[in-house]
């Protein structure tokens, strides 16, 4: 929202709005608390002002110290490593081609391209044929050892 109110916060109203949304900003970044419930108390607190309901009341949230921290609560450190990872692949100027995306709508096998419907279709239609077979397959097995 910020992004989006910054280049038209031409009022002294929208202005307002937006150092608000700041503050808030600069206040979850380093929000702490002495539990998890503290924490999550502080950002209820907050709630109204990011909804434009309230003021920001820096006085709030004065208190806002201790051993834990809103990132602790409510990063996963593994999905963050996982992003960085993806981001530094996808804009490392060494490949020479872009790399295979799992959730890309385009996939490169062995050269090709093939559209992620197209390709999961034939995977689909292929295993389920090949289960088919094996059944069959199966079935008349079991006839044989009961015919003989």
């Amino acid at each position: 929202e910020i992004q989006k109110l910054a280049p038209k916060a031409n009022t002294p109203g929208l202005r307002a709005r937006l150092n608000d949304l700041k503050d808030v900003l600069a206040l979850l970044s380093g929000l702490e608390g002495r539990s998890t419930r503290d924490v999550d108390r502080y950002l209820k607190l907050v709630d109204p002002v990011l909804a434009g309901k309230q003021k920001f009341d820096a006085s709030l949230s004065k208190d806002a110290k201790g051993p834990v921290t809103a990132e602790q609560i409510y990063v996963n450190q593994k999905v963050s490593d996982l992003i960085s990872k993806a981001e530094m692949e996808q804009n490392d100027y060494r490949r020479g081609k872009k790399p295979n995306v799992f959730f890309g709508l385009k996939k490169r096998y062995f050269g090709t391209q093939f559209g992620v419907f197209t390709f999961n279709t034939i995977v689909l239609i292929a295993s389920t044929l090949g289960l088919l077979v094996l059944l069959h397959w199966i079935l008349r097995k079991q006839l044989e050892v009961r015919r003989s």
